[in-house]
């Protein structure tokens, strides 16, 4: 093997190790195949290029092509010829993915799911991060800079992924960018000749004994840069705020980096909600069969914290008596002798659903599927930190709830362990705060609160899917002043509003019921994506409401105990009265017709026409939000300036401290004598007049007054200076100098006088710089720097020892 392909494998390598990194981006590990395909194949295309004389500018353009022609063979196979070469159907195909991968960019949040579309541009941006560096590092002989793609492709899937792509990918980055600057190293050395001074004595010289050869000076240095770079990675991060999470941060949904964990962070469901509802061409994501003739939602999350930019869910747990396998505890605050409810069962084949929470109905109380789900007490999320809903089937026994109006009324008020189901932020605007009153006015339970909440986002606003996206507070009031949005902020909203009012709530994240098919099942599709509020009442536990305005979400359900006619009393006269087509049902065990279906049937196929808006927000309110956030901006500002300051402020906050110290243990006569002297040193250096360790006192007080040109009191006071150093380091006792306060009073003021000679004498640029920056402190850090490269020397002499002995041990040809 030439040094030259040993030097192109370890850039594929350290390109396939950088890659790693993308699996924080996905949740699944479907990608890496197709881009280590793609790596293996610009390797192997340059490597031939480089036997056969290609030249070097036609060398990337026949890599590119061939390249080409593997998407084309993984991606669009079906429409291409031969499966291989490209054809205008084969490019529309593709052309169709890169910009549904690009859609899904933009909507979707990390860890994504491995779509046709991000899979095909991840493997083109990593084949064209191979091709750099195998012309930078191979053909240019230039590794260090091959460095900087292999940190785009690192620095991509830190940027994006929330929680950082965890130590496992940045270990293997760095170890690949290492081992292709050692072979390059290598190879470099290698065009010298044979290497001298072999680690060992031979009689001849053979291949193997120069590739032992002892080069141990340029692995040292090549060891601290490595090093250095690694630990500048490693602690700079928790030293600057805003980057604690960059590469150790949480735990991506990528590689495996130990036996896993009873707990998973997950990316914030209500960012892919919006994607789903803007795809234009609804895809099926999975089929229901169920007991329940007219079926309610399917809840996969509960987003139950608000921090008044965003609704996301708590940290999910569930330990291994967690598991559904082993059984669920009852539906939380659901009181059976209460609250009529009917048991349901359901059967979900999923197919491109593609999450890590188990979509069922609610409150579902035994559940099967395969995999590793557990249960989550606090929000009721059945989830897993490996498995995955893909083609998945899951069969789910749940309970229907049908409560009575009247005894929502006189549910008890919620203890204090649903107390975080009502914290909010304290910058609410006061505008918002006084709608809520407005419509909760002499409402007297909290139960006709809600309804009058859920009745004034029905009646009040338009169902609008092209209103931008979000729920911060000054989305919150323009979401008020406009009236028009989608279910995330009908959901969001409502949720704000019942917690101001001291009502438990929650958004949920999930589907709608689907369309039914003439085999009796249901189709749910992306266009089913849905979120609505959940409010607690004791005695019912978390009921759904239905802020969305039906005319926008055909397929959304209004839940029969939340429609109230004027007079208080349930609108469907047979279900208050018992009788009709809900009374039909027995309320003990048959439920199925006790909830009404309030819908349109036009949602499918998005018939109904959604007019677009484009308008400024304007208005008191807005304004006054748009103070809070320049407040917020100075603020931050300001904060920066600090931190600058401090900054600033270091070095010469350093040398005080440093100064101070010196003269408060000075404790001996000859301890303040060396003392006066560390300081007549640093004040040199500060003031840029050279000292060398190596001279005498005498010699290096000489240097000084020369150079410096002192003359009169500070030379007086250097030679003083002088006298009491030489006494302290070659005199055997200090009983010469009798230490007290008027002792350390003339050292201090013989050295204040020569720092002032040494600052007249310099120009202003110099002085201003001995006083912010100063040298000395500089130095200090210089010296703990040698401190660890004297370490690294000591490990490398370890490790050129223990090899030495090992190839001893090995006979020479």
């Amino acid at each position: 093997m030439t040094s030259r392909t040993r030097l192109c494998l370890f850039a594929a390598l350290a390109t396939l190790l950088g890659a790693s990194s993308l699996g924080a981006a996905y949740d699944s590990l479907a990608w890496v195949l197709p881009v280590a395909g793609a790596v293996l194949l610009v390797a192997g295309i340059g490597e031939l290029c480089r036997r056969f004389a290609v030249p070097v500018l036609l060398a990337p353009l026949l890599t590119v092509v061939t390249v080409f022609g593997y998407l084309t063979a993984v991606f669009a196979s079906d429409t291409a010829i031969g499966g291989v070469l490209p054809d205008a159907a084969a490019v529309r195909s593709l052309s169709a993915e890169v910009s549904q991968g690009f859609s899904d960019m933009r909507l979707l949040a990390a860890p994504v799911p491995t779509n046709t579309g991000m899979v095909l541009i991840t493997v083109a941006g990593v084949a064209a991060v191979a091709l750099l560096v195998d012309l930078l590092a191979v053909t240019l002989r230039r590794a260090a800079l091959a460095g900087l793609p292999l940190l785009a492709l690192f620095a991509v899937p830190s940027a994006v992924v929330p929680n950082g792509v965890g130590w496992l990918p940045f270990v293997l980055s760095a170890g690949g960018f290492l081992a292709l600057l050692l072979a390059e190293g290598r190879d470099r050395l290698g065009r010298w000749g044979r290497p001298l001074g072999l680690g060992r004595a031979v009689t001849a010289v053979t291949p193997d004994a120069e590739e032992h050869a002892e080069t141990s000076p340029l692995a040292a240095v090549g060891r601290r840069i490595g090093a250095a770079a690694v630990g500048v990675a490693l602690f700079l991060p928790a030293l600057v705020p805003g980057l604690s999470g960059g590469v150790f941060g949480g735990s991506g949904g990528g590689l495996p980096t130990g036996n896993g964990s009873n707990s998973v962070t997950t990316f914030n469901p209500i960012v892919a909600l919006k994607g789903y509802l803007e795809r234009r061409t609804p895809k099926e994501l999975m089929r229901v069969t169920t007991s329940d003739r007219d079926p309610g939602y399917i809840r996969m999350a509960a987003l139950d914290r608000y921090n008044g930019t965003t609704w996301s869910e708590s940290s999910l747990s569930g330990g291994k008596r967690s598991r559904i396998a082993d059984g669920m505890p009852a539906p939380a605050g659901l009181d059976n002798k209460l609250t009529p409810s009917a048991r349901v069962r359901t059967t979900i084949k999923v197919d491109n659903l593609d999450v890590h929470w188990l979509p069922t109905p609610y409150p579902p109380t035994t559940a099967k599927a395969k995999g590793d789900w557990r249960y989550d007490a606090a929000t009721q999320t059945i989830f897993s930190s490996r498995a995955s809903t893909r083609k998945l089937k899951i069969t789910v026994f749940s309970r229907k709830v049908a409560p009575d109006p009247e005894m929502l009324r006189q549910a008890a008020v919620p203890d204090e362990s649903l107390s975080p189901f009502v914290e909010l932020p304290t910058n609410i605007s006061e505008s918002v705060q006084t709608l809520v009153d407005t419509i909760t006015r002499n409402k007297p339970t909290a139960y006709d609160k809600a309804v009058a909440i859920q009745n004034y986002f029905r009646t009040s606003f338009s169902y609008d899917v092209s209103v931008p996206r979000g729920n911060s507070n000054r989305d919150l009031d323009n979401f008020i002043q406009f009236k028009r949005g989608y279910c995330e902020q009908f959901a969001a909203a409502m949720a704000i509003f019942a917690r101001i009012e001291g009502i438990p709530a929650r958004v949920s994240i999930g589907f709608t019921r689907g369309e039914r098919r003439k085999d009796g099942s249901w189709s749910v599709t992306t266009a089913d994506a849905h979120a609505w509020p959940e409010l607690y009442f004791a005695g019912a536990g978390w009921l759904p409401f239905e802020p969305t305005p039906l005319g926008g979400q055909g397929r959304a359900v209004t839940p029969t105990y939340s429609v109230v006619g004027p007079t208080g009393t349930v609108s469907d006269p047979g279900a208050a009265n018992g009788s009709g087509a809900a009374g039909a049902a027995s309320r003990n065990n048959k439920l199925d017709a006790l909830t009404q279906r309030d819908t349109i049937d036009e949602c499918p196929s998005r018939k109904y026409t959604v007019e677009r808006i484009c308008v400024r927000p304007t208005g008191p309110a807005l304004d006054a939000n748009i103070g809070k956030n320049r407040s917020s901006r100075l603020g931050w500002l300001l904060a920066g300036l600090m931190v600058l300051a401090l900054l600033l402020a270091a070095p010469s906050t350093g040398r005080r401290i440093v100064r101070r110290r010196r003269w408060a243990t000075a404790r001996t006569p000859a301890a303040a004598a060396h003392a006066a002297w560390s300081e007549l040193r640093d004040d040199a250096r500060d003031f840029g007049r050279g000292w060398s360790r190596a001279a005498s006192p005498r010699r290096a007080g000489a240097a000084l007054v020369g150079a410096a040109g002192l003359t009169g009191p500070a030379a007086t006071a250097v030679g003083r200076l002088v006298a009491l150093e030489e006494r302290a380091r070659y005199a055997r006792s200090d009983g010469g100098l009798p230490l007290d306060d008027a002792v350390l009073d003339e050292l201090a003021k013989a050295v204040a006088a020569v720092r002032a000679a040494l600052a007249a004498a310099a120009g202003r640029r110099r002085r201003w710089r001995a006083r912010l920056f100063p040298s000395s402190a500089l130095t200090r850090v210089r010296v703990v720097a040698a401190g660890l490269a004297d370490v690294l020397d000591a490990v490398d002499r370890t490790g050129a020892r223990l090899r030495s002995l090992v190839l001893r041990s090995r006979p020479v040809g």
